[in-house]
């Protein structure tokens, strides 16, 4: 089975192939301009080349938000289109390329079954507690003035990983995890289980820790002493904040979380303690709502980092808890990236009756056409056995009008 992941943004659509047993993509790459009709052909040439013209059998397409009505995978039916369109005031730069994607995979990639995986998913059972927000009800209505997430894909996947070696250790006791994705966003995550308690991120993923070029938290009065002493308009101050904010703010130049840890990035020792205090204080709020840790899981692009975080965290969170040993707190690291992921969820949500007639497909062509890779790599497991139930209308009774 050819598995195509796709990730649109703005003026841009990755896409990763993949093949069992998804863990090695046969082929990556990214086509600059907007994720319509033109990008994905592209890709349908692209992917028509690794694959010697049979094309993909199933679409898994990460989306960054799906708000409070798709809290899981989803496959493509009618009335999709609708319900996502109604959420795209709370990602506005975000869900246009992916309504644009929606609207071409008719004509292009027409007939191969698509599955949308949402980051926001894993945390659709935050507590009010963390993911309320205190302001005027009134003033916020029909605005996503909420803590949600935005790593859930790598957070879900790294929390079941730390679950499934301490079971393994023969503990046998609900994992505290504290997730620690470090992406050029990054996020901190806790979870009970692979039930998420606290993170990092807020309404946006500008909250938090500081990013590559995001500025994390701080305080609202600076938005608005920007404005008035610059005359800035909310474009502007986005931009600033979103673009050359962060790590890029405190060196002066472009640099990413594992760039701060080379000894020839200037300003990279200023920034290796903003970052490291920032991710300690999410790690000790995560450890209190959780009431201990007993796993620190790293995860992303950037997760060779935990080589030197981890221990660091973890010797400065033992010291706040006296009954814990360093010993008791593990250290882990997930390294599946989010594409394969991706992957993996998107064969998961597909409908049995659809699986089979893919699979059926799928062997025609490889007598005809495709050999499938022999990759020795192993497979990934799935880590979303814990199902939440969308709360969108049946596509029954939704069309794409």
């Amino acid at each position: 089975m050819n598995i195509l992941v796709l990730n649109p943004a703005p003026a841009v659509l990755g896409y990763t192939l993949f093949r069992p047993p998804l863990r090695v993509p046969v082929a990556r790459g990214a086509v600059r301009g907007d994720p319509g009709e033109a990008a994905l052909l592209a890709v349908r040439t692209a992917v028509s080349a690794e694959t010697a013209g049979a094309g993909p059998d199933l679409i898994g397409c990460r989306v960054v938000q799906g708000g409070d009505l798709f809290r899981n995978a989803v496959c493509v039916r009618p009335g999709t289109m609708r319900a996502i369109e109604g959420l795209v005031s709370s990602a506005p730069l975000h869900l246009p390329p992916l309504l644009a994607l929606l609207r071409a995979r008719a004509a292009v990639f027409a007939g191969v079954p698509m599955v949308l995986v949402f980051e926001t998913s894993f945390f659709a059972d935050l507590p009010f507690r963390e993911n309320a927000c205190a302001l005027n009800a009134a003033c916020t209505e029909g605005l996503a003035a909420r803590r949600r997430g935005f790593h859930g894909i790598l957070h879900e996947a790294a929390c079941a990983h730390a679950a499934a070696r301490r079971r393994a250790r023969g503990l046998q006791s609900a994992c505290r995890s504290l997730s620690v994705c470090l992406e050029p966003t990054p996020e901190v995550a806790a979870a009970v289980g692979c039930r998420p308690v606290m993170t990092s991120g807020g309404s946006s993923p500008l909250e938090g820790i500081p990013g590559d070029t995001t500025c994390g938290e701080i305080d609202p009065r600076i938005v608005i002493e920007l404005a008035r002493a610059n005359g800035w308009g909310h474009e502007k101050i986005n931009q600033v904040l979103s673009r050359e904010s962060g790590l890029l703010g405190l060196t002066g130049e472009p640099v990413t979380i594992a760039g701060i840890f080379d000894p020839a990035t200037r300003n990279g020792a200023r920034a290796r303690r903003v970052l490291a205090y920032r991710l300690l204080l999410a790690c000790g709020a995560g450890a209190a709502a959780m009431g201990g840790v007993d796993a620190i899981v790293f995860s992303g692009r950037y997760a060779s980092s935990m080589r030197f975080l981890g221990p660091w965290l973890r010797g400065r969170l033992v010291r706040a808890m006296p009954r814990a040993g360093e010993e008791a707190v593990a250290i882990e690291c997930m390294r599946d990236t989010v594409e394969a992921l991706v992957a993996a969820q998107a064969v998961a949500a597909l409908p049995a009756r659809e699986a089979a007639f893919q699979s059926r497909l799928t062997a025609a062509r490889v007598r005809t056409k495709s050999p499938i890779s022999t990759s020795r790599s192993r497979a990934i497991t799935p880590h979303f056995a814990r199902r939440r139930k969308n709360v969108f209308p049946p596509p029954s009774s939704l069309s794409d009008s």
